[in-house]
């Protein structure tokens, strides 16, 4: 039985229970819906928006492929202002490596059935499932939750059944850690959670989780950790997961957590799908996306780097997908490296003199490296049966097999702002920057322990570009 228990943790002030609940009517326009070709466009806003993570470039447009295929046709999506009552909304998606998932929809199917042993559990206590929103705007946690709503609601026979898909997410970008999302970022902790796994014997669990569990978002990384450590690879490299902690408050107001992220991206995400063909249209597609967060726009302007990748290094770990990409080498003195661990990505220059690390760009900003690719998958792109062409392909870890054949191929690697404009841009404030800087110390401190061979970043004493505040005049 699910019980209303909260995290231990002192709160600021009271707080109203519920979180994005309830069914109040409201009234939906063409930016509140996501069609079939919005779906493709959303594929390409998630493959720049979410730094390298949320899962693989290709498999995100193959899972509007297959739901196109499923009759999808369009989902509405909702502000979490317009929202109140007793029913319960979810982030939703999933932990591991990101080229663990090979079968996306059967991952999705997983969680559609987590959803309803929620809703079932839910409803003993007088609640409902309400709805779901993404942990991240990332192209398989972000798009999963659209396939994730009209699947379910295909279902469901009973229109009071049916669940809402939200237009905001999580704000799991840029680090390989539930400590950075907004479920940890308020007093109220991470809990309740739930999650669903295969063990060694494959049989299929589902398992909820209560406060006095799991406090924060330490807690449970370290228990997703120990389920993948538990089962097989091909079994547990990736699993669903569910949890909720945005109160309606919080919710009403949309601070804190990032809003419009289907509603922002679809439409960034067309016009990059119209300009990566070309190197100059997808260099004026990137300035055009600087320029959308003119508050920032001299941070992020000149962090547009074009070169070749002189060499990919993977390093083996059983945790993460690890290496980094080398490029801008000029002889005898410099090399630039952008490194990867999972969906966290760090651009630093080595200097081969003193043999030293300059870092250039980090976490929360986005990082997005554009492959020319010859000769990319032949998926489809747009309901007209148009497929992915020769051009900048946004690959990420999800997609490294495909990285590793890419030695010497031309590659822009872009900086830009996360902040979806008009928002605060709440992830440069200093919880969250020391946050990211203390995950990304903690793993490249490891990760230097565990590897004589290769050199990685060290201390980082603050995140680069760091923009201002918009609360602190700037708008």
């Amino acid at each position: 039985m699910i019980k209303m228990l909260r995290s231990k943790r002192p709160k600021k002030k009271p707080q109203k229970a519920g979180l994005l609940v309830g069914r109040r009517a409201t009234n939906t326009s063409d930016d509140d819906m996501i069609s079939a070709e919005d779906f493709y466009n959303i594929a390409f806003g998630f493959g720049i928006s979410a730094s390298g993570g949320g899962g693989s470039f290709i498999q995100g447009l193959e899972i509007a492929q297959r739901s196109v295929a499923d009759d999808f046709e369009s989902v509405k999506i909702y502000k979490p202002s317009k929202l109140s009552g007793p029913g319960r909304a979810f982030v939703s998606g999933g932990i591991g490596k990101p080229e663990s998932l090979k079968e996306p929809v059967k991952f999705g199917e997983r969680v559609s059935k987590l959803l309803k042993y929620l809703d079932g559990q839910l409803r003993k206590n007088y609640s409902h499932l309400q709805g779901i929103l993404p942990v991240e705007a990332g192209p398989i946690n972000g798009l999963l939750p659209i396939y994730n709503v009209h699947a379910y609601n295909k279902k469901q026979k009973d229109p009071k059944r049916k669940i809402w898909l939200f237009d905001c997410d999580g704000a799991g970008r840029a680090v390989p850690s539930m400590t950075n999302l907004m479920y940890d970022y308020f007093p109220k902790g991470t809990c309740p959670i739930t999650y669903n796994f295969e063990n060694d014997a494959g049989s299929k669990k589902n398992v909820l989780l209560q406060s006095d569990e799991v406090l924060d978002g330490s807690d449970a990384e370290q228990i997703f950790t120990s389920v993948m450590m538990y089962g097989s690879d091909t079994m547990n490299g990736a699993i669903p997961f569910t949890c909720w902690q945005f109160d309606e408050t919080m919710a009403k107001e949309e601070i804190r957590f990032p809003s419009g992220t289907y509603s922002y991206w679809k439409k960034m995400g067309k016009e990059l799908k119209n300009s990566y063909t070309g190197k100059e249209e997808l260099i004026n597609f990137l300035q055009i996306l600087n320029y959308a967060n003119f508050y920032s726009v001299d941070f992020f302007k000149d962090r547009i780097y074009t070169s070749t990748v002189d060499d990919i290094i993977q390093v083996p770990n059983d945790r993460w997908n690890v290496g980094y990409i080398k490029f801008d080498v000029e002889a005898n003195v410099s090399e630039k490296r952008l490194y990867f661990v999972n969906e966290n990505l760090t651009i630093s220059k080595l200097t081969y003199k003193d043999n030293k690390l300059e870092t250039l760009a980090t976490a929360p900003s986005s990082i997005t490296t554009f492959f020319k690719d010859p000769n990319p998958d032949k998926v489809p792109i747009g309901t007209d049966g148009t497929t992915l062409e020769p051009g900048f392909i946004p690959y990420n870890t999800g997609d490294i097999d495909k990285i590793a054949k890419l030695k010497g191929v031309e590659i822009i690697i872009a900086v830009t702002d996360p902040t979806i404009p008009g928002n605060m841009n709440f992830l440069y404030e200093n919880d969250m920057r020391k946050r990211l800087k203390d995950v990304m110390n903690k793993i490249f401190k490891e990760l230097n322990k565990d590897n004589s061979k290769y050199i990685f970043p060290g201390i980082i004493d603050e995140v680069v570009p760091r923009p201002p505040l918009k609360k602190d005049g700037f708008s």
